[in-house]
Parts: C-alpha cells; sequence; structure tokens
C-alpha cells in the first residue's frame, strides 16, 4: 500500500509542475493548505477520498499510472518524476523542427541502450 502512496506522491508533484503551479497555486486552488500539499508530494501524508478528488479536478493526475498494478515498471521516483516534470516543461517551448530533434534523439537513445 506504501507504494501506491509513492507512485500518488510522485504523480501530484510532477502533474502540479505539468501545470505550471507552485504548491501554494495548488493548495489554494484545492482549498488546503501548502503545507498538506508538500507533505503529500513527499509521501509523509496520506491524502482522503476527497482531496484526491480535487488533485483530480485541479492537476492532470495519471491516476492510472498511480493505481496500475504493472509491477513490471520502474519503480517512480521523486527525481524521476522531476525529470519527466522538467522534460515535459521544456519540450513545451520547442518548436516543431527542435521537438522532431528530441523525438529522433530519445530513439536513438533507447536503441542504443539495449
Amino acid at each position: 500500500m506504501d507504494d501506491i502512496f509513492q507512485k500518488l506522491a510522485a504523480e501530484v508533484r510532477a502533474a502540479r509542475k505539468r501545470a505550471g503551479l507552485t504548491q501554494e497555486q495548488l493548495a489554494s486552488s484545492i482549498d488546503v493548505t501548502p503545507v498538506t500539499i508538500s507533505q503529500i508530494e513527499r509521501g509523509q501524508r496520506r491524502p482522503s477520498l476527497e482531496t484526491i478528488v480535487s488533485l483530480a479536478q485541479a492537476v492532470p493526475v495519471d491516476f492510472v499510472r498511480v493505481f496500475s498494478g504493472d509491477r513490471s515498471r520502474k519503480r517512480t521516483t521523486a527525481v524521476r518524476a522531476q525529470l519527466e516534470a522538467d522534460l515535459t516543461q521544456n519540450m513545451q517551448d520547442l518548436n516543431d523542427r527542435d521537438l522532431h530533434t528530441v523525438v529522433g534523439l530519445t530513439k536513438v537513445l533507447l536503441t542504443n541502450r539495449n
């Protein structure tokens, strides 16, 4: 069960970053304190169902990823979630040509990894 809350913590943080919100802004939008958001994102607080629903309405939390029983995927860590959020944010600022280059580079990395 703790694994689910760690995945939720990482996904909430990544979703908030993708949405371009601070912890304070997200907290205000769902009527909780910034400390609550911080604790949820660090896996130190288990949010109520009401808070989970509010989070889902405020930011694009990938609950399939959080509640998936797929054990073959690597565990989502806070560092990985931050890297994914940073990458997503950076890609939004790219033009089509540069985005095409990034996709090509990732394909090369994945091909050479094996």
